[in-house]
């Protein structure tokens, strides 16, 4: 049977987890509890590749269905894939059931909330990459998937007041069912597992055509601000930013097999516990250029750089007093790294993920410094061309 080297998979899962166990300052004593079963509805989005040995995927949680109270204080606690990858020993293809290991980069989200806001902690973000373990079953167009996910790092420091803190245990492991739904949008490019890759790269053509781009993104911070660290230890770090969505005008140079474009991004991340908010600001403006690298079954690569202006602001305020209010432009250099994914059967659009990382990003003020080293994530971009493809080579 003939499997598609990349194959587009978008479905529904259903998260569980079972365990972890934290405390909350009641009446200045710390009072441990457990935390009940977790729920999560997610979306998931994601590929299948290399001829069904391989998938790679983002999940999007919905909501937590389960309550989370004790006594006069209520927790938050979120887990989610932000990327992943699955490998099969052996190929998944219609009608098979295949096991699967692999990893993912998660992120977790812990918060308690009181009613009055001068009692509420901080909304705790860490990194962790825990390992995954489970069974697919394909058909010709559908995957039933039983998961399993282990978290290796589960203990973190919370603060349940200013000077006090506590420890914060996730659960270990989670289990969850899977539905998921795939599509070949290049049947004519099929192989059989064990082809000679390296004959089948071709360069990426296409006629000169502006494109307009839009999609949803998210940044990272790489480093900790040490303001935060020495001063302001109960905010916690800022892990990333709310999701936004980023807008791209370019022009594509079909001689060169090169893209120019101008972004715009307008991010924001927020810390507040104890009656403080701190907030980074990002108003981007960039001109960038990549170069594709190949075509390789309708994933084309490419790598380039950017040259970013940036307002860049940090805010402070106490008890809904303004304590600091700092703002600073400059022009940032970063490099871009991504994939484009086409279909012959979508001729104008394109999918495009792309990954940026400025090294030097910071916020000096005050007498105090903050890092905004950050890597921006564009994790599904739709691209729009003006003119069709063009798949002649030419002379």
């Amino acid at each position: 049977m003939k499997v598609s080297f990349n194959q587009t998979s978008i479905g529904l899962s259903l998260q569980s987890y079972f365990g972890g166990s934290s405390s909350f300052m009641e009446n200045n004593v710390n009072q441990p509890f457990n935390f009940t079963p977790q729920l999560f509805p997610t979306v998931h989005v994601g590929g299948m590749y290399l001829w069904g040995f391989a998938e790679m995927y983002f999940n999007l949680p919905i909501a937590n269905l389960m309550p989370h109270t004790v006594h006069a204080m209520t927790y938050q606690f979120k887990q989610m894939d932000d990327v992943g990858i699955k490998l099969y020993p052996w190929t998944l293809k219609p009608n098979t059931i295949r096991p699967y290991f692999g990893i993912s980069l998660s992120q977790i989200m812990y918060r308690q909330k009181f009613n009055d806001d001068n009692l509420t902690g901080t909304q705790l973000q860490k990194v962790n990459y825990p390992l995954l373990f489970g069974v697919s079953y394909a058909t010709s167009s559908r995957i039933f998937e039983i998961s399993a996910k282990y978290n290796w790092q589960n203990h973190y420091n919370y603060y349940t007041s200013k000077t006090e803190f506590t420890n914060f245990i996730i659960p270990k492991f989670s289990i969850g069912l899977s539905y998921k739904i795939y599509k070949d949008f290049e049947k004519h490019v099929e192989h059989e597992p064990g082809h000679k890759i390296w004959h089948e790269f071709k360069k990426h053509q296409q006629k000169n055509s502006f494109f307009v781009c839009l999609g949803p993104s998210s940044s990272y911070y790489l480093k900790p601000s040490p303001y935060n660290t020495l001063i302001k230890p109960y905010l916690g770090q800022h892990l990333n930013t709310k999701t936004f969505l980023e807008y791209s005008l370019g022009y594509h140079i079909k001689k060169w097999n090169t893209s120019f474009n101008i972004d715009y991004r307008n991010s924001i991340s927020t810390l507040s516990a104890f009656g403080t908010q701190q907030n980074f600001t990002t108003h981007a403006f960039s001109v960038e250029g990549f170069k594709y690298l190949f075509d390789f079954h309708g994933l084309i690569p490419f790598a380039g750089m950017n040259v970013s202006y940036d307002k860049l602001g940090v805010s402070e305020n106490e008890q809904g007093l303004s304590t600091m209010n700092i703002t600073q432009k400059n022009v940032y250099v970063g490099f871009n790294l991504g994939i484009d994914i086409k279909f012959d059967q979508l001729k104008n659009f394109t999918i495009r993920s792309i990954i940026r990382y400025y090294p030097t990003m910071n916020v000096n003020g005050l007498g105090n410094s903050f890092s905004f080293q950050q890597l921006e994530v564009n994790y599904l971009q739709l691209a729009y061309h003006f003119k069709q493809r063009d798949n002649t080579k030419e002379k």
